[in-house]
């Protein structure tokens, strides 16, 4: 029989490769205006000192400019030098189109944009309908659940980014949930990014699996 030296692994050990920079953030959606709470998130995530900030949709009830208002006075007041990626959500859109130029205002942010925070793509999507302009991030048009129009321009920066990073997660946020991916996802979701479910479930996100896709809207009790 084969003999090893003690303590010898049976198998080769593939040798690790290069470690991957850290980052640390905090997701948080579906807040609806009450902003007080997320002032007592902003003091979670400076006592954990964390790299960045997601919001994921529905920071407004009804898209107004003074909601919009209240989100740019806590921005400015606690996000400090930490980077914010921040997608709309169907209450963010209540108003009509302009209320992606409220979010802009108040976030500094484009509806849809890519970012890179420590070595990783962080790709905020947001409902529209109409066609992308790539300088502003805006639809032309308005739709609370509806992500067909930015389709698109998602798998061109989700080619970019695996190919400049493929040994890194994409971080993808977008408010609505990928149809059929996760609990009560069969029954509330966003449209234009998948069909079907289980064996018939198809997805341009089914070609990178690095995706990982950060959501809301849903409110799922427990129970």
């Amino acid at each position: 029989g084969a003999s090893t030296s003690p303590g010898a692994p049976e198998h080769p050990v593939e040798p690790a490769g290069p470690a991957l920079p850290p980052v640390s953030f905090g997701a948080i959606g579906d807040i609806h205006d009450s902003w007080s709470v997320r002032r007592e998130t902003y003091d979670c995530y400076d006592t954990l000192r964390l790299d960045a900030t997601l919001f994921v949709g529905d920071l407004t009830n009804n898209g107004t400019a003074s909601e919009y208002n209240g989100i740019k006075q806590v921005i400015d007041e606690r996000q400090g030098d930490r980077p914010l990626v921040a997608a709309l959500g169907n209450h963010d859109t209540y108003a009509g189109i302009q209320d992606y130029d409220l979010f802009r205002g108040a976030t500094g942010l484009a509806p849809n944009a890519d970012y890179e925070i420590n070595g990783y793509h962080f790709i905020a999507v947001s409902p529209g309908a109409g066609t992308l302009d790539p300088a502003t991030g805006k639809p032309s048009s308005v739709n609370s659940m509806d992500y067909a129009y930015a389709a698109s321009w998602l798998e061109s920066r989700l080619a970019a980014d695996t190919a400049e990073h493929p040994d890194r997660p994409v971080f993808i946020l977008v408010h609505a949930p990928i149809r059929c991916t996760h609990y009560t996802s069969n029954l509330w979701y966003g449209s234009g990014l998948a069909t079907g479910c289980g064996d018939a479930f198809n997805s341009l996100l089914e070609d990178y699996p690095q995706a990982v896709v950060w959501s809301g809207h849903n409110h799922t009790p427990n129970n």
